[in-house]
């Protein structure tokens, strides 16, 4: 292992069913997390590793985020979401385009405070229109500073390859964390 090896941890953040367990098993090609139509499938962070001769990446699919919690089970699922703010190189924030955010939305707020890159990644677009898609990448460039904008189908794989290359770009220098054959 050479000094150019890279790592870190990507976190995968957004609202549930935006598709963040999808995106999680396309990047690492394999069914590592549960997918299904029901919200809040995901109940904790799931870690997958991505480890090539070139980089380690380690993502975290977290749970749906909840702005407002009504259960005990929302609150501990959200402390997911909140210690994923303190450990990432690098955040994905994933949405779709018809997907709302109020003005005051506490994830938006923590993801100003940032210091990591953010990638806006929005996902289905293989179900909207071209307008729609433009659309909602205009809305979100004028509301938020992200480092890259992905438009992408995680479930068809559609520009997930060019996702994860970005994602390489801006991974820091740094040593494997784990053995090569872990997922």
């Amino acid at each position: 292992m050479t000094s150019s090896f890279k790592s870190g941890f990507v976190n995968i953040i957004g609202n549930p069913n935006v598709g963040k367990s999808t995106l999680l098993n396309a990047l690492l090609g394999e069914p590592l997390s549960i997918i299904s139509p029901k919200p809040q499938t995901t109940r904790h962070r799931i870690h997958g590793i991505l480890t090539t001769d070139t980089h380690q990446i380690v993502f975290s699919d977290t749970p749906g985020f909840i702005d407002e919690t009504s259960y005990r089970l929302h609150e501990k699922m959200n402390r997911y979401v909140h210690g994923s703010f303190t450990d990432a190189d690098l955040m994905l924030f994933m949405t779709t385009p018809n997907e709302v955010y109020p003005e005051e939305q506490t994830l938006l707020r923590k993801l100003e405070k940032l210091t990591v890159p953010v990638f806006l990644v929005l996902n289905k677009v293989d179900q909207h229109s071209t307008d729609e898609i433009l659309q909602a990448l205009t809305a979100w460039q004028d509301r938020f500073s992200f480092a890259e904008f992905f438009p992408i189908s995680a479930l068809k794989s559609q520009n997930t390859d060019r996702l994860l290359e970005f994602i390489i770009a801006r991974l820091p220098h740094g040593p494997k964390y784990y053995p090569d054959d872990q997922l």
